[in-house]
């Protein structure tokens, strides 16, 4: 999911306009990296290791990306995101809704 997140960098800067735009200029969408980590270097101040610091369990990293998820989601242009896994099943569910089978 932080994946699809990731891919859409305008609808994470409209969200978060103070994230660290190097790092996120560095991710290469899809790429096998701890993504919310990424995530949270880009978004969360101080980065991975003020959240783990600050989460007094996996609850509250997992709030952090439900909070990502929600601030980000309302800006997601699925034509634009350039998660090739998510531009996959945006076009799986083109052709499910399309009628073809």
């Amino acid at each position: 999911m932080e994946a699809w997140l990731l891919g859409d960098k305008e609808a994470l800067l409209k969200a978060y306009p103070f994230a660290k735009k190097q790092v996120l200029q560095k991710y290469v969408p899809d790429s096998i990296v701890g993504t919310w980590e990424v995530m949270a270097d880009i978004v969360y101040k101080g980065g991975i290791h003020a959240l783990k610091r600050n989460a007094a369990s996996y609850y509250e990293i997992g709030k952090f990306k439900c909070e990502c998820a929600a601030s980000i989601g309302k800006y997601l242009d699925i034509r634009k995101n350039e998660s090739p896994s998510f531009n996959y099943f945006i076009s799986k569910l083109d052709y499910v809704c399309s009628g073809s089978t």
